[in-house]
């Protein structure tokens, strides 16, 4: 039982900090094709600090698969904090 509950929690682990690399790696990324994109360049700075404009913006200019991933990293990320909390 003991190797059971160790295995779970080094998946948990590593599907958490996959997530979390997904998710910041997005992020940034559509942050910089924010900036790079042109008028208004300022978006891509609030994007950085405010992350929940980040997809809403990429979905405005129709970078849909960008958006998505970005809210299928957050929503894996806190599935699994549940799960691993519980």
């Amino acid at each position: 039982m003991c190797k059971l509950s160790a295995v779970r929690e080094t998946l948990l682990l590593a599907v958490l900090l996959l997530a979390f690399a997904t998710w910041v790696t997005v992020h940034v990324a559509i942050s910089v094709r924010l900036v790079l994109a042109g008028p208004p360049r300022h978006r891509g700075l609030l994007a950085l600090i405010l992350p929940p404009l980040a997809p809403w913006w990429a979905w405005e200019r129709r970078w849909r698969a960008s958006s998505a991933l970005w809210v299928a990293a957050v929503v894996v990320y806190a599935v699994v904090r549940a799960v691993a909390a519980a």
